[in-house]
C-alpha cells in the first residue's frame, strides 16, 4: 500500500477549498494596483484587493528554475492593463501573485 504524503494531502485540500489569487502590480516609482480573482474585495497585509477579471496563464521557467514568462489575461480594461493596448509600455511593471483561501 502506498503512503499518502503531506504534499498530496495539501494539494487535495486546496482543490476543495475556495482559492483566490491576489495580484499586486506596481511600477518603479510608486504606483501600485491591487486586484483579486475573488468576487468581493479582500483586505490583506494592509491593502484592499478589488475584484477584477484577471486570469493567470501558464508559467515558464528557465534553466535556473526562475520564472521566465507568464501570461495574465484581463477581460476588462483597467489600469495598468490599458498601457498594453496600443503598445508595450516603456516602463517595467512588476507583478506579485499570491494565493489565498476565502474559507479561512
Amino acid at each position: 500500500m502506498k503512503a499518502t504524503t503531506q504534499a498530496y494531502i495539501d494539494r487535495e485540500e486546496a482543490t476543495k477549498r475556495k482559492p483566490v489569487e491576489l495580484y499586486h502590480i506596481w511600477r518603479d516609482g510608486g504606483q501600485h494596483w491591487y486586484y483579486t480573482s475573488a468576487d468581493r474585495s479582500i483586505d490583506y497585509n494592509g491593502n484592499t484587493y478589488v475584484p477584477a477579471t484577471l486570469k493567470r496563464g501558464s508559467v515558464k521557467y528557465d534553466s535556473q528554475l526562475e520564472v521566465s514568462t507568464m501570461s495574465i489575461q484581463a477581460a476588462q480594461v483597467t489600469d495598468p492593463v490599458i498601457d498594453f493596448i496600443a503598445s508595450n509600455p516603456i516602463e517595467i511593471l512588476w507583478i506579485e501573485i499570491s494565493r489565498g483561501f476565502r474559507d479561512l
